[in-house]
């Protein structure tokens, strides 16, 4: 809307007619309630209004990321997968012939395949760190590269007559020569193409990398996986070349199996060698044990032992050490137990008389012939003394002399041959305790040489296992490896691919739009939150801290200039509204007075005070306009009145209220204008006059609306807002400095102003977060023709339907 309003700003309504006077009192118990903040959400209703407030910028930034992520998928090759299939043997267990254990486990040949020792040979062998055209290619089929090279990209440039080439790198020239010659030694290159292929006037590029680097690059497109239970290798490379692509891999799977059987060989030849010293050096350990062994037996062969050898079933006929000596043992106690019963008969022999039966109890008697006899002479001497003495007497010289035959043997004879015989076993006795203590001695002896013989022999024994074993696996070694099996067997070689893997264009394509939209929405938004004009409701209410008193939409011409009925009446109803609420927010006893200003130029404050007081009017309230704007005040070019005399000549005293007051057109509403434009007017605005003026105008107006200028032109608005106690605030959406509205709010505070609250102008109702401002199209209030009621047509329908909406 224009600040400068003129008569085709107002809406052309027809004036009422018996409308009756209101009472300009109205209780303030009626007055609406304030918008009071919500409890805090997402507004999104304020993103959609950004959205589009900026929809032009968006589309513009969506098209260009679009067009470019098209145009940069031109740059991007698709990925192509080559794949190769390996065969692992498994573990055949015992059967078949004799061969080694796998190299690795079922997951360490996925291992092996990443290594370096893999990647870096593949690379070498197959020239993967040579890049150069494919036209080129015949020329580095000599290429190789010495331990010592520098990487980098080269230009290899023959001169018109072809008798010398130029070697340079991206910095100088670092070689010339004749061609024929090796090229490049001083980078590193051990390279001599022959003269003829280099031919003339011709310039070779080619780039040459570290094979470390390439295999690092190889490394992060291969993928191992086992399948078939683990008896099978997929292996699938991706790049951007099919060719390449196949190429790197069969080369990669070419050295994996080299590697794969050369570390097998390499293991069973480096188990070889050391089973071989093993062999040696139990060989040796053998013999010396078995060396040992022999000297110990040769040495206690002649000595006792706990056995001797027995034939079969004679085990028990056979004496033992062990068992002679205790043979001796109890020899020994039968002899110290014949000579002690022989002592003892002995003993009671030369006390009284002994029987024959004394002695012949002791088996030591018996072994002795001499005693024996005598035992055995004494017994027949007394049996025939018995017997004679049944013929003769005592006195007979025959019994006398058998009687002393008989006192010779058992005083002289049996006691003489008894200590003999004792002295005999004494002697007996003590060479068999020498000789038990001799064997006690060499029986004490033979636990440590058995000890020390099955030490021995287990000794032997243990290291004729361990050198049979050694020498078993020793020999199983040497046929593995005569005849090695390899572990791994490639089974499908890789072949370039036909078509892509997948082609990225259609996702960068997605991406791009998504990105660009993205990036549209989120400039949009910081654009919106960036923006220091008033467009939302919220912005007022909440960070201005204002009663939204009524929203004035926009008005759009269409054809000639002309306007829309239906707007036209949105704009009526919304001073309606904004009248109403003024009328029941004012709370004061007396007339409706209040200041209209804006924070700057442009808000429509004007347009607002002019259909504000014609909305008073038609209600019925005796309505004075007045221009307070004494800088550029124009509210009677939109009523076609003068300007002069007016509110300036009034304080002035140059005329009288009368003369200033103007009426219009308009049916109970009166027009003050501003008057002459003076230098001192805005310390006028502050006089007595002025006071003066405004007791007057009360007592004789309903309503008075006094236009002020913007809040940012000086004091002309806070000495007008003082002399009538009450300001309304204009807000043009998309227009007002919300910064500069709240700094002079502030200002305000200090004020004896009633800020009753802020109108929106310029709102698009249409859609956003203003549209719930708007009212229902079809309700318009017009004058009734007589004899022209509509006719209705289903059933009311039209009526539910707007009366539901």
């Amino acid at each position: 809307m224009d600040e400068s309003p003129t008569q085709q700003n107002l809406p052309d309504l027809p004036a009422p007619h018996g409308v009756p006077e209101v009472s300009p009192s109205l209780p303030a118990d009626l007055a609406p309630p304030a918008y009071a903040d919500e409890e805090f959400s997402i507004d999104w209703g304020r993103y959609i209004a950004a959205l589009q407030r900026y929809k032009w910028m968006i589309l513009g930034l969506t098209v260009l990321g679009t067009v470019g992520a098209v145009f940069g998928s031109r740059f991007i090759n698709p990925d192509y997968a080559a794949s190769a299939k390996i065969w692992i043997e498994p573990d055949p267990g015992r059967s078949g012939p004799i061969r080694a254990p796998e190299l690795l486990s079922d997951w360490a040949w996925t291992e092996l395949i990443s290594t370096s020792v893999v990647l870096d040979s593949a690379a070498l062998k197959a020239k993967l760190y040579l890049q150069t055209t494919p036209e080129d290619e015949p020329l580095f089929e000599t290429f190789e590269l010495a331990e010592d090279f520098t990487a980098g990209r080269y230009s290899l440039d023959i001169t018109p007559d072809g008798r010398q080439y130029l070697l340079r790198d991206e910095d100088a020239t670092i070689e010339s020569g004749t061609p024929g010659d090796s090229i490049g030694s001083t980078a590193g290159f051990i390279w001599a193409p022959p003269a003829e292929s280099l031919g003339r006037n011709r310039s070779v590029t080619f780039t040459v990398t570290r094979p470390r680097a390439v295999a690092a690059a190889i490394r992060g497109g291969l993928n191992p996986r086992l399948t078939g239970d683990r008896n099978f290798l997929d292996l699938s490379f991706t790049g951007k070349d099919p060719k390449l692509a196949a190429k790197t891999l069969n080369a990669v799977v070419d050295q994996f199996i080299s590697v794969a059987a050369e570390q097998k060989r390499r293991k069973l030849s480096a188990q070889l060698e050391a089973l071989e010293e093993q062999v040696d050096l139990a060989a040796t350990d053998l013999r010396n044990k078995e060396n040992r062994l022999e000297s110990f037996r040769v040495r206690t062969i002649t000595l006792p032992n706990e056995g001797v050898p027995v034939a079969a079933g004679l085990q028990s006929t056979q004496p033992t050490v062990m068992s002679n000596f205790f043979q001796q043992r109890l020899a020994l106690d039968a002899l110290q137990q014949d000579r002690r019963a022989l002592e003892a008969a002995l003993a009671r022999a030369s006390s009284s008389s002994v029987t024959v039966d004394a002695f012949q109890s002791i088996p030591k008697v018996q072994s002795s012939p001499e005693l024996s006899a005598a035992l055995r002479d004494l017994a027949a001497e007394e049996a025939q003394l018995r017997t004679d003495l049944f013929v003769y007497t005592e006195d007979h010289r025959l019994i006398q002399d058998r009687r002393e035959r008989i006192r010779i043997l058992r005083s002289e004879t049996i006691p003489q041959l008894g200590q003999s015989l004792v002295s005999e076993i004494g002697v007996q006795e003590s060479a068999l305790q020498e000789q038990i203590g001799t064997a006690s001695q060499e029986l004490q002896q033979i636990p440590r040489r058995t000890i020390q013989e099955q030490r021995l022999t287990r000794e032997k024994l243990s290291a004729e296992v361990l050198f049979q074993q050694l020498q078993n696996n020793f020999e199983q070694t040497r046929f593995a490896l005569a005849s090695t099996i390899p572990d791994v067997r490639l089974l499908d070689p890789a072949v370039p691919p036909r078509g892509p893997t997948s082609n990225t264009a259609p996702q960068i394509w997605f991406l791009g739009f998504l990105g660009s939209l993205g990036g549209g929405i989120l400039l949009a938004l910081l654009l919106d939150r960036l923006d220091r004009r008033v467009r939302y409701p919220d912005q007022v209410t909440r960070e201005l801290g204002l009663t939204i008193l009524g929203a004035i939409p926009a008005i759009r011409k269409v054809k000639a200039g002309k306007r829309d009925t239906e707007e036209a009446s949105q704009v009526v109803e919304a001073f309606r509204t904004i009248r109403l609420n003024l009328a029941h927010s004012y709370g004061a006893a007396g007339p409706v007075l209040l200041t209209v200003s804006s924070p700057g130029p442009g808000d429509g404050k004007s347009l607002v005070s002019a259909n504000l007081a014609l909305s008073f009017a038609e209600a019925g309230y005796k309505t004075l306009l007045l221009d307070g704007d004494i800088r550029r005040g124009e509210l009677h070019r939109m009523f076609g009145l003068n300007r002069q005399p007016g509110l300036l000549d009034f304080l002035t005293q140059e005329a009288t209220l009368d003369e200033v007051l103007k009426p219009t057109t308009h049916r109970g509403l009166t027009i003050l204008p501003c008057g002459t434009r003076r230098h001192r007017g805005p310390e006028m605005l502050g006089s007595p006059p002025m006071t003066d003026l405004m007791a007057e105008v009360k007592s004789r107006f309903n309503a008075i609306v006094v236009d002020s200028p913007p809040l940012g032109a000086g004091i002309d608005p806070f000495v007008l807002g003082t002399a009538t106690g009450h300001m309304l605030l204009v807000l043009r959406s998309g227009e007002t400095d919300r910064q500069m509205a709240e700094a002079k709010l502030r200002l305000m505070d200090r004020l004896p102003i009633r800020m009753l609250g802020a109108v929106l102008n310029d709102i698009e109702t249409r859609s956003g977060t203003y549209r719930y401002y708007s009212y229902v199209y079809g309700y318009t209030a017009d004058d009734e023709v007589v004899g022209q009621l509509p006719v209705g047509h289903g059933n009311g329908r039209d009526e539910g339907m707007d009366h539901d909406s």
